[in-house]
């Protein structure tokens, strides 16, 4: 009895577990077509994708963060710059990533990212809480505690 019923639940535990799981095919289709737009100079249409994957995805990845922060300071939308550069800093980047980046560097010169530049610490703070520290290299021997953890996802993903 006890095994015809594992045997039913199994199945219907996968199949839960796949309605809820969020489609990282689709996630990637996405900033496939942002790059197309990109590359047809469409940051318009590039936008709109960056506010789907915001909204649909739990988890973006911090150089797609930063792609979407580029794609906000080029169009001057500072209300899409302070999202993207908030989120992106929840996802590990450093701030010195945003003011050396020539096209990201406009985001610190809104009015209304300051409040978000202010709060760099608790946000890098959060993003920290989130990683295995066995897995991050020893704080003593980088000059930024995260940025290996930091960069590596940026960079890798």
């Amino acid at each position: 009895m006890i095994r015809k019923l594992k045997i039913l639940i199994i199945p219907l535990l996968s199949l839960f577990y796949s309605v809820n799981a969020q489609d990282y095919y689709r996630y990637q289709r996405l900033i496939n077509a942002i790059d197309e737009n990109i590359i047809s100079n469409d940051l318009k249409s590039a936008l709109a994708k960056t506010d789907t994957i915001y909204k649909d995805y739990d988890f973006i990845y911090a150089r797609h963060c930063i792609k979407a922060l580029q794609i906000s300071c080029e169009l001057n939308d500072s209300l899409k710059a302070e999202i993207w550069l908030k989120k992106a800093f929840l996802q590990g980047v450093p701030k010195w990533i945003i003011y050396h980046n020539e096209i990201t560097k406009k985001a610190t010169t809104y009015e209304n990212t300051q409040q978000v530049l202010a709060d760099y610490d608790v946000l890098n703070q959060q993003h920290l809480s989130k990683l295995n520290s066995k897995l991050c290299m020893p704080e003593k021997s980088i000059p930024f505690s995260n940025l290996f953890c930091g960069l590596a996802e940026i960079f890798i993903g």
